[in-house]
Order: structure tokens, then sequence, then C-alpha cells
């Protein structure tokens, strides 16, 4: 059996750099399950330049994965938690809306 070093919170990397605004945009639209061509649309880019912001904010954070980033961003408090999850709560209200129609 291998034996891993075990990590805790107190362990994370922080990032020397904060991310910049379009970094965090990108990376919040992200952890919302939002695709690269639906956070371009949204924020008036293109598709490319979201996958370039993400994979910035990723060298930043020192990470391999979106994932990584989104969760880095988030324990960091370089993305707020009460934003991904009020925006994703605000689509299923309109999605349920929609279906009464």
């Amino acid at each position: 059996l291998h034996s891993f070093p075990t990590r805790r919170s107190s362990d994370l990397h922080i990032a020397p750099r904060g991310l910049t605004r379009r970094e965090r945009q990108c990376l919040e639209l992200a952890a919302q399950g939002k695709s690269d061509w639906v956070a371009g649309r949204i924020l008036g880019i293109s598709e490319r330049t979201v996958h370039n912001h993400i994979e910035h904010a990723k060298r930043r954070l020192g990470v391999a994965t979106r994932v990584q980033a989104i969760v880095h961003a988030l324990v960091s408090r370089q993305i707020a938690f009460a934003d991904v999850i009020r925006s994703t709560a605000d689509e299923d209200d309109e999605s349920r809306q929609a279906g009464r129609s």
C-alpha cells in the first residue's frame, strides 16, 4: 500500500496575484455550468476568449483543471459562492415560469 500525504485546507496555496475581473466572471459562469460559448454570449466576447481567460486563471492559480480553478477561486474568496448559487437559482425560477406559459 502507498501512503499519500493528506492535505488540509490550511495547506492550500493562495495565489499571490489575484484574478482579473474577466477571469473571475468566466470562472463564475463555468461554476454555473455554462459552456464557453454560452459564457461568451453572456459577456459579449468570443468562445475562444472565454477559454483563454479560464486558461490564464488556471495558470495564475497553479491548477490543472477548471474544477480545481473554481474550487481554488471559491476557497480564496476570489469568486463568491453566493453569486454562483444565486444565478443558478434565478435560472431555475425562469425555467419553471416558462414551463407554466
